[in-house]
């Protein structure tokens, strides 16, 4: 985790925990979740979860909270906005 703070890999490690192999940090994954059909440059986010519920989904948020990182829903990446794009 090499270039991240220390509140993301404080989160991404809590994450690992709670969501084993539905947390991931390999590249494809990274580079699937920073397109999207927009004029904007892409992102890479930190990291992609795949949640399989509401209980999970809390526990993302709030344990993305608790480290002050961000969150970005994403669905199927065809936002024209960009407006989930890893900033």
């Amino acid at each position: 985790m090499k270039g991240y703070s220390i509140s993301i890999k404080a989160a991404i490690y809590t994450l690992d925990i709670i969501l084993g192999d539905q947390l991931s940090l390999s590249t494809s994954d990274l580079a699937v979740h920073s397109q999207y059909q927009t004029h904007l440059n892409p992102t890479l986010p930190n990291a992609v979860t795949f949640p399989h519920n509401t209980d999970e989904i809390s526990k993302i948020v709030e344990t993305c909270a608790q480290y002050h990182c961000p969150v970005s829903g994403y669905c199927v990446g065809k936002l024209l906005e960009g407006n989930t794009l890893a900033t």
